[in-house]
C-alpha cells in the first residue's frame, strides 16, 4: 500500500511548514547580526575594514524574512485551494468559511511582507 496524504495530512503538514519556515527566518538574522557584532567587538589578525557590512546584514534579514512571509502567503493560497479542489463555485457564497479563513491569511501574510520591506 502506498502513502498517500489526505486531505487533514496536507494542511497539517502545510501548516508545520509555515511555521517552521517563519520561527527560522526569525531566528536566522538575528544570529547572523550575533556573529557580525561578535565579529567587529573582537580584535583578529585579520582587520577587514568593510563600508556597509551592517546595512548589508540588514538588508539579508529582511529579504530572508520576507521570503518567508510569501512562502506562507503560497502555503496557505494553495491549502484553500485544496479545500475547494472538487466545489463548483457559482459565486462567493459557496466557498466554505476555511476556505475564506485561508485566504485572508494568505491576503495578511502578502501585505504583512510588503508593509515589511525597507524603504530607501
Amino acid at each position: 500500500a502506498g502513502s498517500v496524504l489526505n486531505l487533514d495530512q496536507l494542511k497539517t503538514e502545510g501548516i508545520w511548514l509555515g511555521r517552521d519556515i517563519l520561527s527560522s527566518a526569525r531566528v536566522l538574522p538575528r544570529h547572523v547580526r550575533r556573529f557580525a557584532q561578535h565579529f567587529e567587538k573582537r580584535d583578529y589578525a585579520l582587520e577587514l575594514e568593510i563600508q556597509g557590512v551592517k546595512k548589508g546584514f540588514s538588508r539579508l534579514a529582511h529579504s530572508i524574512e520576507f521570503l518567508a512571509l510569501m512562502i506562507m502567503t503560497g502555503v496557505f493560497a494553495s491549502l484553500s485551494v485544496v479545500l475547494l479542489k472538487d466545489k463548483v463555485i457559482n459565486g462567493p457564497s459557496d466557498i466554505s468559511f476555511g476556505a475564506w479563513f485561508l485566504l485572508l491569511m494568505s491576503l495578511v501574510s502578502f501585505l504583512w511582507g510588503i508593509k515589511r520591506l525597507p524603504r530607501k
